[in-house]
């Protein structure tokens, strides 16, 4: 295995191991791993236009990495609109939001859909002190919907 392909593979591994737990920190690190390999790299001409070509290939693990952290953001605000549009109906019925999520099965949604597709941080979760329904995402760190101001927020 050459010195790019190997590359190649631990940098697609990041990623494999990013669409599994969905938790940012691994597939962006190949920013850092990126910085590393340009600012230590050989100084003989084969290191120097090795270098560029390794160090693109985590950048772009980064990059892909950012891009599915966001649409599995925007998937998550996707699958909550049933839970929503289940709450709101709770409340039209009982004139109070469901103490948990529990409540509204099986009589206003048949289950609870999973927010996300990964292993990690993928179930919603309800505030009823509040009311709020949220996820976690990372670099925003909670996406909320808010009852009472009927939009998302995040704590960012």
């Amino acid at each position: 295995m050459t010195r790019l392909q190997r590359n190649i593979f631990i940098a697609g591994s990041l990623f494999v191991s990013e669409l599994l737990l969905g938790v940012g920190i691994i597939g962006v690190s190949g920013f850092l791993i990126a910085l590393v390999i340009l600012l230590s790299s050989d100084r003989n001409k084969k290191g120097i236009i090795a270098a560029p070509k390794i160090a693109a290939i985590y950048a772009m693990t980064g990059l892909v990495t950012i891009g599915f952290l966001v649409k599995s953001a925007s998937a998550a605000q996707r699958n909550a609109e049933p839970v929503i549009a289940a709450c709101k109906q709770f409340r039209d019925t009982h004139n109070r939001y469901p103490a948990s999520l529990d409540e509204l099965v099986p009589d206003f949604i048949p289950e609870i859909p999973d927010a996300r597709h990964t292993l990690v941080a993928h179930h919603f979760l309800y505030d009823p002190s509040r009311p709020q329904l949220y996820f976690v995402a990372m670099f925003h760190g909670i996406y909320a919907y808010d009852f009472p101001q009927d939009q998302w927020v995040t704590n960012e």
